[in-house]
């Protein structure tokens, strides 16, 4: 049986394993394939299978620890002849330091044999003074010769990884200059906005309390702890807070979960932990407002994909200010006449708590910025989505 096309990627077929934004998005770009058929490589895990579907098969393939992880992976391609190859990327999908480096290996060999890959790459290029910002969540002290190190190493392995691949896709305008700015030639660079997730719905608010939703992994740049210091401020007779997420499998400690789920719970938040993509669709339309407080542009987001693909409205840190940069977003904000002002709010409680006491009280600007999610379900469809990426790889 003739393949098209490869993936790597993190792509676990047990729909109850936690899993990252990387493995949902690719599974929901590969669906969108037709046509043509493609081998994903995924991950070794326990009760992993081969699973064999209409226009592609999953092969679990490659591990994230011990010597050249990836020699299977690329036995398989030469034995396939497999000329293309899609390589979903994030730092901590492939096991650590020692991982990817074993990754810029397997690119090398694969350059060797002509095979052009397209690298996917999720996070944002950091600056020190960035990483410092996140140390906590790095799991290393702000001060330390090693986080400087580590930043070092990471901004100099992007350059890496993108010089080694045909052509490489950031989600935002910002990832892609940083990597110019990194000395990424732009010719390399594609900017793909990240597809939604969820059945481009549209439809209406629940009634009620303005209902707040944060969604994702508890892990400390993700700022909950900001949104409960606001949620302490405003009136629990007009808002409620629900909070949909667990431990991330790529933690580096449990420090900040264990504080942060005990803090929910003297607290009068509605906590919900990791639920299958199935159930996600619900908690979304149940809510009125997403809420995304984070400290550090680190990545696109999946809650935010999740909130457009369900007609929902989303207020952003000023930290996450270069999502509205995109082209398609600028365009939906203007047509509905919404300003990043009605989106954004500085990165402190009582910023965020006046801007939540603010929609509470004036519901019908609620619409408007709804419309905006509406809108980019249209430019952000899975389908579009996806042609850009067969585009991509078959040019």
């Amino acid at each position: 049986m003739k393949f098209d096309y490869g993936v790597v990627t993190p792509f676990p077929n047990n729909e109850k394993r936690k899993q990252g934004g990387a493995a949902r998005f690719i599974k929901q770009i590969v669906q969108h394939f037709e046509g043509i058929r493609g081998k994903i490589y995924s991950e070794q895990l326990p009760d992993e299978r081969i699973e064999v579907l209409d226009h592609y098969e999953v092969v679990p393939s490659w591990k994230k620890s011990g010597f050249a992880p990836f020699k299977e992976v690329i036995e398989d391609i030469d034995r396939e002849k497999i000329s293309k190859l899609l390589v979903n990327f994030e730092f901590g999908a492939y096991g650590g330091i020692v991982g990817i480096i074993w990754l810029l290996f397997f690119y090398l060999g694969l350059r060797i044999k002509r095979v052009r890959i397209v690298t996917i790459f999720h996070p944002a290029v950091l600056t020190y003074a960035e990483m410092v910002g996140i140390a906590d969540h790095l799991g290393k002290n702000k001060h330390s010769l090693s986080l400087f190190i580590y930043a070092i190493g990471m901004r100099f392995y992007a350059l890496l990884l993108s010089l080694l691949s045909s052509k490489i896709v950031t989600f935002e305008e910002e990832f892609g200059q940083r990597l110019e700015r990194l000395g990424v030639p732009k010719k390399k660079i594609s900017v793909i906005p990240h597809q939604i997730y969820g059945k481009a719905s549209q439809s209406t608010f629940p009634k009620g309390k303005l209902s707040l939703l944060f969604f994702g992994f508890l892990v400390p740049y993700k700022g909950l702890d900001l949104l409960l210091d606001a949620y302490g401020c405003v009136d629990k007779q007009k808002i409620s807070l629900t909070v949909v997420g667990g431990k991330s499998p790529n933690a580096m400690n449990d420090s900040y979960y264990d504080y942060i789920t005990k803090r929910m719970a003297h607290e009068e938040v509605d906590y919900v932990d990791y639920v299958p993509d199935d159930e996600i669709p619900k908690y979304f339309r149940n809510a009125h407002l997403l809420i995304l407080p984070y400290k550090n542009l680190m990545a696109s987001s999946g809650p935010l994909a999740w909130a457009i693909g369900e007609g929902r409205p989303f207020l952003m840190s000023s930290n996450l200010k270069a999502y509205l940069q995109n082209v398609d977003f600028i365009e939906a904000m203007k047509f509905n006449k919404v300003s990043s002002n009605d989106i954004l709010f500085e990165f402190d409680s009582n910023s965020l708590a006046k801007k939540l006491d603010f929609y509470a009280d004036n519901r019908e600007k609620l619409e408007a910025l709804q419309d905006v999610s509406f809108k980019l379900q249209v430019f952000r469809s899975s389908e579009l989505t996806a042609r850009r990426y067969k585009q991509l790889l078959f040019s």
